[in-house]
């Protein structure tokens, strides 16, 4: 954001922004995790839910977050949908990103399971909305698969995940994923 590294430090109900350079870190008034992050027109957002569509600008001087009003379809989505990735640009007003969607209510639940979705933000018109794009599992991927960044080799994609086979909140080691993102 405005050239410089920012990494997010992402634990439940207690984040940060860290700013790579100075070591800084920035606090994050608000509930939850799984923030995704879009750069836009030098405004700093964050999707905090992405079903509901729930928005909010952060200014990360000040630690100010605004909410934003946006076009949603207004469905009911028990909060399964959530963020992953920042928002990588596409053109001028559209970014897009991949999230988590988490079936099953309780992570205690031995069959929660995390699959992956794309997300397409549009900033064009008055009202920010989204679009969610359900895409085919990795064949290799594991029963919890959160995606994580995009990066980009030789004009290729590559979505990298965090992945394991058991429910969060135990003690276990976690497997980085690849895998090629064919649009």
């Amino acid at each position: 954001y405005k050239e410089k590294l920012y990494i997010l430090d992402n634990w439940l109900n207690d984040m940060y922004l860290i700013d790579y350079d100075n070591k800084k870190y920035i606090k994050i008034n608000i509930s939850g995790k799984n923030l995704s992050f879009i750069n836009h027109n030098n405004n700093l957002y964050f999707m905090h839910w992405i079903k509901p569509f729930i928005l909010f600008k952060f200014n990360i001087e000040t630690g100010k977050i605004t909410k934003i009003a946006v076009d949603d379809d207004k469905k009911t989505y028990n909060y399964e949908y959530r963020g992953g990735t920042p928002g990588y640009k596409i053109n001028d007003n559209e970014y897009y990103g991949f999230g988590h969607r988490t079936k099953q209510a309780w992570h205690s639940d031995p069959n929660t399971n995390h699959t992956i979705f794309k997300w397409i933000v549009n900033f064009q018109d008055e009202k920010p909305r989204i679009k969610i794009i359900d895409i085919k599992q990795p064949i290799n991927s594991k029963k919890i698969c959160d995606p994580t960044s995009v990066i980009e080799i030789d004009n290729k994609k590559y979505l990298i995940t965090a992945e394991t086979d058991r429910i969060w909140y135990c003690e276990q080691d976690y497997i980085t994923n690849v895998y090629e993102i064919n649009d």
